[in-house]
């Protein structure tokens, strides 16, 4: 194998792949980590998240936008085909000056074999962060993916920014903070949600995964999950998901069938505790 730069664990992009820069990446949009990186224009736009980085021996590197996640194609299409055409002029815009930036902890890749990255370029004196401007402009949601090791802070206020002006998808009714109602969750099962509600009550299975119920029949209402390890992560936090009993909280993350609707917490990014209640001993 040819020298080259290691993306992650398992990727790596040949030095022959024209000119490739190795740099720290200067000025940043918000507190991201500094991190080698790699300068050079992206390839084809596999999603409005999500585009290769081609090398001359035929291979490529698949790059997610860490940190964001776009309206499906599949259930919202016009949404989808605008936001992928915002992701494509931003790339278009950076050509060959574009960084990429792995941003995970251990192994950057997710489990389609794509790296988590931050893509970033200069427009004049501006250091601009490609997927901080799609929340921006309404077009990407903060979206926390396990393992992901990127300050959120600045993101959030773009998506709340963006959310209080309708613009992009949240204009179009594909991106919506929803309120945690079983059956109107129903209608949105296997996506990417965003749901505001109370817990009702709190339960702990024999292996430590913790269950926060909205409802009064954890059989069909909606639930958000945490297992022992994700568990951990909160407490290192400052939070202790079992106390939540009673708080009012806006989880983010992919809407599954489990006993009702449900959501299964694997960052602590995607639990945002709106009015908590004293904390208490779990019963």
């Amino acid at each position: 194998m040819a020298q080259g730069v290691r993306i992650g664990a398992d990727v790596w992009l040949a030095a022959a792949v024209l000119p490739v820069v190795l740099t720290a990446c200067g000025e940043r949009s918000g507190d991201a980590p500094e991190a080698p990186v790699l300068v050079r224009g992206a390839g084809e736009v596999a999603s409005a998240h999500a585009f290769t980085i081609p090398a001359e021996d035929g291979s490529e590197t698949r790059v997610i936008l860490a940190g964001v996640a776009t309206p499906r194609a599949e259930t919202a299409p016009q949404a989808a085909a605008l936001a992928r055409a915002r992701l494509e002029a931003l790339l278009d815009e950076a050509g060959a000056g574009l960084s990429v930036m792995p941003v995970a902890d251990g192994d950057s890749l997710d489990r389609y074999g794509r790296v988590q990255a931050r893509a970033v370029f200069n427009r004049g004196a501006e250091r601009v962060d490609v997927g901080a401007e799609m929340i921006a402009d309404g077009w990407a949601v903060v979206w926390p993916r396990d393992g992901l090791n990127l300050p959120l802070e600045d993101f959030l206020a773009r998506e709340a920014d963006a959310r209080g002006h309708a613009r992009g998808a949240w204009g179009l009714g594909a991106f919506a903070i929803r309120d945690s109602d079983p059956d109107r969750l129903a209608q949105h099962l296997d996506s990417a949600q965003i749901v505001e509600g109370r817990v009702t009550s709190t339960g702990e299975a024999r292996n430590g995964r913790v269950f926060l119920n909205f409802g009064a029949d954890w059989r069909t209402d909606f639930t958000i999950s945490a297992s022992r390890s994700t568990r951990n992560r909160f407490e290192a936090e400052g939070v202790r998901l079992e106390t939540l009993d009673g708080a009012v909280v806006r989880v983010r993350g992919w809407l599954q069938e489990e006993n009702g609707p449900m959501i299964t917490l694997t960052h602590p990014a995607q639990l945002d505790i709106i009015d908590a209640p004293e904390p208490r001993t779990l019963r």
